[in-house]
């Protein structure tokens, strides 16, 4: 019971109570509305404008002045009244719906007794914007102007009308918000309901809490744009530095998160009371329910709980509960429950008694409220009355002074055509003078032009100079790339050639993925075109829907304003209900739009974060495959690079094994010729042994008779081991450089079998070679370096190497090359080093070019040569010699000591020595 009758008072409270904050602030308005002109074609909306908007700024705060329909003397006189309520108010606020005009850049609000025939009226027959503007500035807080008043005014018919501009001027002042129903010099367009475009959408933002000036004329502005489908942009000028709401009042979404966190049922219907039109009311019922399923269960809860949905539906449907009798329930379903039972209905009956008493005191007061205003408007007419024989005086004044402006006027027309001979005389002395300034400018640009002539004649004399030494130092290096040039096509040819087959390669396996790339780009294109159709099918349902409850809604609210119309006068207490009915269901009209467009924008913002993310993945894939192919190019790089190395390698030990089997060949034909000699020698006789010069081992008993013996012998043909193979250019045999001069020396001494020699450099010296080259290779190509590439690690190449170090900030600086090293600087960027210029010079571009000096020519920065397989240094073999033997003296014992010593082998000079 205790709930119950805390709803009703609640209820009670939230629709009579006025917002408590009204009173304490002063917020002054001065609202007007002008539809019944007397010389112009009458308004449909201003005074509804006028009255609607005056409500609403109640609603609000503010105390409203002014009123609907008023003459010149009656705008006077509320400005008046205004300027002495805004004086060091909170806010002051300014609404004219109605005719307006500009002249010669100021705005002018015409009254409903205007009569303008030409521009002297305006004075006396309208109200000036400025004098408006004047009166807001008493005001200590934000200054509103809010004009309606932008339509098209019928003046004369003359072919040229002072007036015919459409439209109203621009204003500004600091701390002044002006808002204007359209665009500057543009024409607004009056509703087709009971309200203006532009004040219908103003009424329906002003009073939503939580909202600042500039967010309340931005939803005007959006609203009316949609309205009229962009024929019609309302204009905000904002010079004020702060922040003003019009109503204070708390948000639902400031209030949700406290009734969110209350376990009471009562404050969330509380909630649902306040916001019927919340987008939080579903859950607040949700909540609701939760809660009722957790509280035991009680004998009065069917009751209340009736009675909370009756005045909750109420509320929603947007009015107060209704004066009836609540029904009697049946809910006793034992006998000792008809006694709380009764008690309950009693108590019910006697809370919905009190609400019918507080609305017929409502009613009452209403009532008392009209017989008050027509007891106003009745002194208002005779105060009219005075005012218009008030008038009739300052007419005939007004008439007196008019005189007196035209004989000003027209004492200030001579005095302008004075002004405007001695302005002719000044514009012509200025002429003069200018005509002789003329005349000296061009007589020094002559001579300038002269001086600069003969500079540009040595200049290009001097460039000619400079070109023909330029020409013949170009054609020597012409000459020398035309030779390096062709050196390097011979060699380019050769990897042009494998780099077709490698590009047609590539080309084939691109096709394939840009095939496979295109059936996919095609499925998704199919899916996006019915994705598309699908939406604009639905789009166009919800437009043909929208469409569909906007004409019923016009109609609706022509039925409804017509009936008013006819009993506007006489049932005013209805029309003031059905007011706020049709606010609070426009409200919520409101709302739901907004709900429904905030779906949508969800739902495109959910369709373009999943685009954005499958065009992440796609990319991100796209990205994956070019950088396998890159590697996959990387690796084909490399692999071609050490098949060429392998190839050099082999075509260097493919020429060490020709030259030394060409020196075989020799050592061969010097062999034969010795065996011939020798030969020849056994066939002669014995006494001419002293003269042959050869030296011969001792047997190994030492006998000289033996040694003569052997000496006798035939000597035979060279052995085959001696032919050194025509692949390998070693021979067969395996014998070494030294076994085959000691057995070249020595004819009788045979050839003794050894391991096979290489003729090749290890494994290991070749691959510090190559390392050394490619490092200063790179090291070139980056800028670091300055010098042709070899197989030689100097004190230049340690000073490049730490050059780069220090350009990229590597700890510690290395001097030495590695792999690791080598795979960093081949993905460094081309001239990552900068240009070092000489003392004198400096960087532009590429080169170095003399700062003082024009004659000097500018240093060429040395283009990087491309990267080339390191070769091995080709040093001619040594050429083989043949030690002739000597023969000691037939009768001296022949000693084994006197044998030649075996010359040690020379050096065999090649790659990194």
């Amino acid at each position: 019971m205790r709930a119950l009758l805390t709803l009703i008072v609640g209820v009670i409270l939230v629709l009579a109570a006025e917002p408590a904050w009204a009173a304490s602030d002063r917020r002054i308005a001065l609202v007007v509305g002008n539809s019944a002109y007397r010389k112009f074609p009458s308004l449909p909306n201003p005074r509804n404008d006028a009255e609607d908007v005056s409500a609403v700024l109640k609603r609000v705060g503010f105390t409203v002045l002014g009123g609907t329909d008023m003459t010149r003397e009656q705008m006077r006189d509320s400005l008046r009244q205004f300027a002495r309520a805004a004086q060091d108010a909170e806010a002051a606020l300014v609404f004219y719906a109605g005719h307006g005009l500009q002249y010669r850049g100021r705005n002018y609000l015409v009254p409903v007794d205007a009569k303008l025939e030409d521009e002297f009226d305006l004075e006396y027959e309208t109200v000036r914007v400025d004098d408006v503007v004047e009166e807001l500035n008493r005001a200590d807080g934000p200054r509103i102007l809010v004009l309606d008043a932008c339509r098209n005014l019928p003046l004369s018919t003359r072919s040229r009308d002072p007036f015919s501009s459409t439209g109203l001027a621009k204003l500004s002042g600091r701390g002044l918000i002006v808002a204007y129903a359209t665009q500057a010099n543009q024409v607004a367009y009056d509703g087709t309901g009971r309200n203006s475009i532009f004040t219908g959408a103003f009424i329906k933002a002003l009073p939503e809490p939580g909202l600042d000036v500039a967010q309340v004329f931005q939803r005007v502005s959006m609203n009316v744009d949609r309205v009229t489908g962009g024929r019609q942009t309302p204009e905000l000028s904002l010079s004020y530095p702060g922040q003003f709401y019009f109503n204070k009042g708390e948000t639902e979404r400031e209030a949700w998160p406290r009734a969110r966190a209350s376990n009471d049922p009562q404050v969330l219907r509380d909630f649902i009371a306040k916001y019927p039109n919340s987008f939080l009311v579903d859950d607040a019922r949700d909540l609701i329910q939760r809660l009722e399923a957790r509280a035991p269960a009680r004998a009065d809860g069917p009751v209340i709980a009736q009675a909370e949905r009756s005045v909750t539906a109420q509320a929603e449907r947007g009015g107060a509960p209704q004066p009836e009798r609540a029904p009697t329930l049946q809910l006793a379903r034992r006998p000792e429950d008809l006694a709380s039972a009764r008690a309950r209905e009693e108590a019910e009956r006697l809370a919905w008694q009190r609400l019918q008493e507080e609305q017929e005191r409502r009613a009452e007061a209403r009532r008392q409220a009209e017989r008050e205003r027509l007891l106003a408007e009745e002194q208002e007419r005779q105060r009219l009355a005075q005012e218009e024989e008030r008038r009739r005086q300052e007419a005939r004044r007004a008439e007196q002074e008019r005189q007196a402006e035209e004989a000003r006027q027209r004492k200030l027309a001579e005095e302008r055509a004075a002004a405007e001979a001695r302005e002719r005389q000044r514009l012509e002395r200025e002429a003069r003078l200018e005509e002789e300034r003329r005349r000296q400018e061009a007589r020094r640009a002559e001579q300038e032009r002269q001086a600069e002539e003969a500079r540009q004649r040595k200049l290009a004399e001097e460039r000619a100079a400079a070109e023909a030494r330029e020409r013949q130092r170009l054609e020597r290096e012409a000459r020398l790339e035309e030779e390096r040039r062709q050196a390097e096509a011979r060699r380019l040819e050769q990897e042009r050639l494998a780099e077709e087959a490698r590009q047609r390669k590539l080309s084939e396996e691109r096709a394939a993925v840009e095939a496979r790339e295109r059936q996919r780009l095609e499925r998704e294109a199919r899916l996006e075109e019915e994705r598309r159709q699908v939406e604009a099918r639905r789009l166009e349902q919800e437009r043909q829907a929208e469409e569909a409850r906007q004409r019923k809604l016009a109609e609706e609210r022509a039925a409804a304003e017509a009936r008013e119309r006819q009993r506007l006068e006489r049932e005013a207490r209805v029309e003031e209900e059905r007011r706020q009915a049709e606010a609070r269901r426009l409200e919520q009209e409101r709302l739901a739009e907004e709900a429904r467009q905030r779906r949508v924008a969800e739902e495109r913002a959910a369709a373009e974060a999943r685009e954005r993310q499958r065009l992440a993945e796609e990319a991100a894939r796209r990205e994956d495959e070019q950088r396998r192919v890159e590697a996959a190019r990387a690796e084909q790089e490399r692999l071609r690079l050490a098949a060429a190395e392998q190839e050099r390698i082999r075509l260097a030990a493919a020429e060490q094994a020709e030259r030394e089997r060409l020196a075989w060949q020799q050592l061969e034909e010097q062999q034969r010729r010795r065996a011939a000699a020798a030969q020849a020698e056994a066939s002669a006789p014995v006494a001419a042994a002293p003269a042959v010069q050869t030296a011969v081992a001792a047997p190994a008993d030492g006998s000289v008779q033996t040694t003569l013996d052997a000496l006798k012998a035939p000597r035979a043909a060279p052995s085959a081991a001696l032919v050194p193979s025509a692949e390998t250019g070693a021979p067969p045999g395996g014998q070494n450089p030294a076994q085959l001069r000691l057995a070249l020396n020595d004819p009788t001494q045979p050839l003794a079998a050894s391991p096979a020699q290489p003729s090749a450099f290890p494994k290991a010296v070749l691959d510090q070679d190559r390392l050394v080259r490619e490092t200063k290779a790179e090291l070139e190509r980056i800028g670091c370096y300055d010098d042709e590439p070899d197989g030689t690690w100097d004190r230049d190449a340690r000073d490049a190497l730490r050059r780069f170090g220090r350009q990229v900030k590597l700890s510690p600086i290395p001097t030495d090359p590695s792999p690791e090293l080598l795979e960093d600087l081949k993905g460094r960027p081309a001239n990552l080093c900068p240009l070092e210029c000489g003392a004198g010079e400096r960087v532009q571009g590429d080169r170095c070019v003399a700062i003082a000096r024009p004659e000097t020519k500018p240093v060429r920065r040395r283009e990087p040569k491309p990267r080339a397989v390191a070769q091995e240094r080709r040093t001619p073999a040594p050429e083989p010699r043949a030690v002739r033997p000597r023969l000691a003296p037939a009768q001296a014992p022949v000693s084994t000591a006197s044998a030649p010593k075996p010359a040690a082998p020379r050096a065999i000079m090649g790659v990194g020595f």
